[in-house]
């Protein structure tokens, strides 16, 4: 096998672990979102930042760019998909706390009458 075909194999790999390893790092985002486990986010996203800005200094053949770009596009609505539930998330959650201090001042008023 002359070495440009090895080289050219190598960087096919390459690229094709990029989807396997973006799916791994959708997976323990939705993990952690469905889990609430806030404090283990930011990590994941920043990992997955540094592998995604890696991906983009790597030569991608121009046979390849196009499946490289359904990537980056999926990445992408898959990030609109994690911010519209973390928006949701919020929501309640400030929803849930307007109640709890509600039920603090009917409770303070009904002590001090």
């Amino acid at each position: 096998m002359p070495l440009a075909e090895a080289a050219g194999d190598e960087l096919d790999r390459s690229i094709e672990n990029y989807a396997a390893v973006l799916l791994d790092f959708k997976s323990r985002i939705q993990q952690c979102l469905a889990n609430a486990e806030w404090d283990e986010l930011p990590g994941i996203l920043s990992s997955r930042q540094a592998y995604l800005e890696h991906i983009a200094s790597q030569p991608i053949p121009d046979e390849r760019r196009e499946w490289v770009k359904q990537i980056a596009l999926s990445t992408l609505a898959d990030d609109a998909e994690f911010l519209s539930k973390v928006e949701a998330d919020k929501s309640a959650m400030a929803k849930q706390q307007q109640s709890l201090e509600r039920g603090i001042r009917a409770t303070q008023a009904y002590k001090s009458t």
